[in-house]
């Protein structure tokens, strides 16, 4: 299946800068702006995991209840009692 196409508008500097780029990284200009965007949006996706993650652990209440959950949740988890079989 063939790539989309897509059409964007840029200033002429930043065109220019583009095509610097590409030609420093022996690319050509489609194949660096998809990689470039690429790296971007990964990096967009990592940032927005961390803030869900910060949300949630960074709150140190949260965080001490939920310490306190995993301890009364191991205190009611099964034994090892030797040779008994669950």
């Amino acid at each position: 299946m063939p790539l989309p196409k897509i059409a964007i508008t840029i200033s002429p500097a930043v065109l220019e800068r583009l095509d610097q780029w590409a030609a420093r990284k022996n690319q050509s200009r489609s194949r660096f702006i998809a990689e470039q965007l690429e790296k971007r949006l990964q990096e967009l996706e990592d940032e927005a995991v961390t803030r869900l993650y910060n949300e949630v652990y960074g709150d140190e209440a949260a965080l001490q209840e939920n310490q306190k959950l995993t301890r009364e949740m191991g205190r009611l988890a099964p034994r090892d009692d030797g040779d008994e079989v669950w």
